[in-house]
């Protein structure tokens, strides 16, 4: 296949120019034989943000790309690469094109998305995961006991100022709060979480176990990016504070008890 000389040239951003640091977030790629002018701009801000704190991100995501349409536009033109030198040495604000370097190109759209790829990088949006209290929700919707739930108020622990907000409840003889608690998949951050739980739990449990009505805290979580020893190690912490843990995938046993009482406190 016959190659082409082509050009390329970053296209960057620093609000800071004085500092010399540069963020890229686009090429530019030209192939005057072939005829071939286009751009291609990074989507996200998060980089920006990183390195730029504080600066508007709209502004940023509306600059940046009416930049790089200016810089496409502007070599349509003139079709002079030249243009674009001087149009690099004239621009005196946040945006700016590198100096042009040569490439030699044979299929310039797939030339592009090299250089894009290793010079630039795309950021895609992640996706936010669903809070395991909507899981939570779902599996019982799925397992049609909604029903048999209710959504207790708050309950206040006030000689440990500790409030505990749980969106489902039901009567087994002590009155359980159903919530869940986020495993993220770090051992480090999911233990001082499932702490947190024990503790809360435990502080429940002490403050009404001479009433009567007692009240404990069921836990349930996604424990699918942990071993099982991870799990029933924390099972273990929580049974220690009269805490009940279920696993997201496995609600089994939860569904039951929530069943047999639903017919016996109905």
């Amino acid at each position: 296949m016959m190659r082409h000389a082509g050009y390329y040239a970053l296209l960057q951003y620093s609000p800071v120019p004085e500092r010399q640091e540069f963020l890229n977030f686009g090429i530019f790629l030209a192939v005057p034989e072939l005829d071939f002018a286009e751009v291609a701009v990074a989507n996200g801000s998060a980089r920006m943000e990183r390195i730029f704190a504080g600066i508007p991100k709209s502004r940023f995501e509306d600059e940046k790309r009416g930049f790089g349409n200016r810089i496409k536009l502007e070599y349509a033109r003139k079709r002079s690469l030249i243009s674009l030198e001087e149009l690099s040495h004239k621009l005196a604000n946040d945006f700016r094109i590198s100096e042009l370097r040569s490439v030699a190109v044979d299929n310039p759209s797939q030339e592009l998305r090299r250089l894009f790829s290793i010079l630039v990088g795309d950021e895609e949006p992640k996706r936010r995961e669903k809070r395991i209290s909507a899981k939570i929700r779902e599996a019982f919707v799925s397992r049609r006991i909604v029903q048999y739930l209710e959504n207790p108020p708050t309950v206040d622990i006030p000689e440990a100022g500790v409030q505990i907000n749980a969106p489902f409840g039901y009567q087994n003889g002590a009155y359980n709060l159903i919530d869940g608690v986020r495993i993220s998949g770090n051992p480090s951050e999911d233990m001082r979480e499932t702490g947190r739980r024990a503790i809360e739990g435990g502080l429940l449990w002490k403050h009404y176990e001479n009433s009567l009505h007692k009240k404990r805290l069921v836990v349930v979580g996604d424990f699918s990016r942990h071993e099982d020893k991870f799990y029933h190690a924390v099972g273990d912490l929580l049974a220690e504070n009269n805490v009940r843990l279920y696993r997201l995938d496995s609600l089994d046993p939860l569904i039951d008890d929530i069943k047999d009482n639903a017919s016996l406190h109905s």
